[in-house]
């Protein structure tokens, strides 16, 4: 599409009649292929490719611009998808540290997506391509439990047996 505007007004019409859309609208400057690290401007286009990749889109609008950049391989970012499953086991603190260097921001409580917070056995995750963050509760390296919740008052909203993040 040519104007921004246009796109913009195009994607919400399409999603009011219950189509699932996925912009891409700006270039990314700040991400390396080789490591799947990335800032702030790339968020948002870490989670348009993980829609597509799931096939979570009906509707894909692109600037001109951006039909001309590369993108991420997609095995690249196929093995850098963490999927966390009751009863895997996985180093917490390598979990922790992994997302990190991959743009998340670890904080001491959670408020917005891209943050990972940790209290004892239990990590707070707020998946980028999440509406509503994850509990994942662990024994040791083992999760035993993993549920989202509620950002506010901090009560589970679900059990889940897999995220994937």
């Amino acid at each position: 599409m040519e104007n921004e505007d246009f796109a913009n007004r195009y994607a919400d019409a399409l999603r009011l009649l219950g189509r699932r859309v996925v912009s891409i609208m700006h270039p990314v400057l700040d991400f390396s292929y080789h490591t799947m690290e990335f800032g702030t401007e790339t968020k948002e286009r870490q989670v348009a490719l993980f829609d597509i990749l799931t096939g979570n889109v009906d509707t894909l609008i692109l600037t001109p611009q951006i039909l001309n950049e590369q993108f991420i391989p997609k095995d690249v970012f196929k093995n850098n998808i963490y999927t966390l499953k009751k009863g895997q086991n996985i180093d917490p603190e390598a979990l922790i540290s992994d997302l990190t260097k991959r743009g998340y921001m670890r904080v001491s409580a959670i408020d917005q997506q891209g943050q990972i917070a940790k209290r004892g056995d239990v990590v707070d995750i707020f998946p980028l391509n999440a509406n509503v963050p994850v509990r994942v509760y662990f024994f040791d390296t083992e999760i035993e439990k993993i549920n989202t919740f509620n950002i506010l008052s901090q009560y589970a909203i679900e059990s889940v047996e897999s995220v994937s993040i």
